[in-house]
């Protein structure tokens, strides 16, 4: 008789946190696994309550009474010892009892890379966690190559993979993010757990995906300390209010659930769901009994996922749903998904390189004198007989409705060279500063006239006798350079992730023919 197979969602603990999920088990009433499994089986039953849409719905039925509807959220959890480690394997809702702290946060992924062949990738799951926090998800019709997906290695985290496994102990797919999910018969799971140890002691995998790991989650709590200690310093002094950013966290399921809302604080009967997750909304919440962001308020302020039926069916913290950067010990660290990463060292070599392949202009700009913010600093730039012509703040109204530009800040028409000036002070600086020299390159040098005949009326209303004969016509690549303008920074002085934004911005406009130079004043 064939073995029926089931999905499984596998946690490997950290040796520290065992006693903690012990602790749980024996306060459950623990039942002991038998027939060839050796381990504890708990439960975790929750009262049945109607559903929320039957709620809604049941104001405009004559008879409600008639009907039994509830939605009752089974779940179980298995603690199982192999070798010297030991799995928590979840059924249902119960991975919301795990801890953070308590899981190897990047098990699943570095399982499932393991045993994927990289043109065997089915779907992708990425966080842009360098100075601009969102979440991707590509999925492919077809296992393909890991080429095909959208990942860009100076800006992505890959939180999950789900492939073709090479390895058939884990049947045909496997998904991997600090979970291991596969769909299995329950008597390999033996095999399937220490196959799973083997994968996560081994970096092979690294060769068939060397673009990656360039961000490692770190596993000292000495350092996660340290780090949360910086993270409240931030939090207390308002210096995190601009960077930060919330959004929901998904590393630990590293499924397709998405929230249609959010809830801030204690889940009401009647909750105001928020369709975001904003720093503000925090800091509103918290103003209503008395609090400010902490550290400690980020990790006791309940945050609830909401679905498109108005049911909340996932319970987080502040902190779990914080992106943030930080620097500390002249390194540079990244909070996602309530787990701390370190930027891996052979990464930080190449984005060095890059960088420092990045040419100045032969002639010198007027100093900045630390005081100048950046208008002034333009309009210094444009004195006297420079001959370069100022457009910062010189806005051009194209495409959509509201769709607004800066062509540039200032440029010289004799030596054909737009300059984009910035302080880039920090990561989010920097990415504003290369998102407006990768918009100038898309409008300026597009198929589509419609931009330069506007740029055409902007430069005849500004500067009358200038001539604009080279916007009749598509500027070729490398007919016009570009140069960054950074005021007060060095390029090997910046921070790791605004770094990563110029050495991507080199690397784009590198393929597409235009030159790019940067310049410290």
């Amino acid at each position: 008789m064939a073995q029926i197979k089931i999905g499984l969602s596998i946690y490997l603990l950290k040796t520290t946190a065992l006693s903690k999920v012990q602790d749980l088990f024996s306060s459950r009433n623990a039942v002991q696994l038998t027939n060839g499994l050796d381990g504890q089986f708990i439960d975790f039953p929750s009262p049945s309550n109607p559903p929320n849409w039957f709620r809604a719905l049941s104001g405009h039925l004559a008879n409600p009474g008639a009907f039994n509807i509830t939605g009752q959220s089974t779940a179980g959890m298995i603690l199982i010892p192999r070798k010297t480690r030991h799995f928590v394997i979840s059924f249902g809702h119960a991975w919301q009892y795990l801890e953070i702290p308590w899981l190897e946060p990047e098990f699943g992924r570095q399982v499932a890379l393991g045993t994927i062949p990289p043109d065997k990738v089915i779907e992708v799951n990425s966080e842009q966690v360098f100075a601009k926090f969102h979440a991707a998800k590509e999925r492919a019709p077809r296992a393909t190559s890991i080429r095909e997906f959208g990942l860009d290695s100076e800006r992505d985290l890959v939180g999950a993979v789900e492939g073709k496994a090479a390895d058939k102990v884990f049947g045909t797919v496997i998904r991997g993010a600090t979970s291991l999910r596969v769909s299995i018969p329950i008597n390999t799971l033996g095999a399937v757990l220490d196959k799973s140890l083997n994968y996560f002691a081994s970096t092979a995998y690294r060769r068939k995906y060397p673009a990656i790991d360039n961000l490692n989650a770190i596993s000292d709590q000495t350092v996660i300390d340290g780090l949360d200690q910086e993270l409240d310093k931030d939090l207390k002094t308002g210096t995190a209010k601009n960077d930060a950013v919330l959004f929901a966290p998904s590393f630990l399921r590293g499924d397709a659930t998405s929230a249609d809302g959010f809830v801030l604080g204690r889940l009401s009967a009647n909750p105001a769901i928020a369709p975001y997750l904003t720093y503000g909304s925090w800091e509103r919440h918290l103003s209503k009994s008395g609090q400010t962001p902490t550290l400690a308020t980020a990790k006791t302020t309940p945050v609830h996922m909401i679905d498109a039926a108005g049911d909340s069916f996932e319970k987080r913290t502040v902190y779990e749903c914080l992106g943030y950067e930080v620097s500390s010990g002249g390194k540079q660290y990244v909070l996602s998904s309530g787990v701390w990463y370190a930027a891996d060292a052979q990464f930080v070599v190449s984005i060095d390189s890059l960088l420092a392949a990045i040419g100045a202009p032969a002639f010198r700009l007027p100093a900045w004198d630390g005081k100048q913010d950046e208008a002034q600093y333009n309009i210094a730039c444009c004195k006297g007989p420079s001959g370069r012509l100022l457009f910062d703040r010189n806005i051009i109204s194209y495409g959509p409705p509201r769709s607004k530009f800066e062509f540039c800040d200032f440029m010289d028409p004799t030596k054909k060279i737009l300059f984009f000036a910035k302080n880039p002070s920090t990561s989010s600086a920097c990415s504003h500063f290369v998102e407006q020299v990768h918009r100038t390159i898309d409008l300026l040098f597009s198929s589509d006239g419609g931009f330069r005949s506007k740029l055409k009326a902007a430069i005849r209303r500004t500067y009358p006798g200038t001539s604009v004969t080279w916007l009749n016509q598509r500027p070729k690549p490398g007919e016009w350079q570009m140069c960054l303008v950074a005021l007060g920074r060095k390029k090997e002085k910046l921070p790791l992730f605004a770094k990563c934004s110029v050495a991507k911005l080199s690397r784009d406009l590198d393929r597409a023919g235009h030159p790019l130079m940067y310049v410290a004043v």
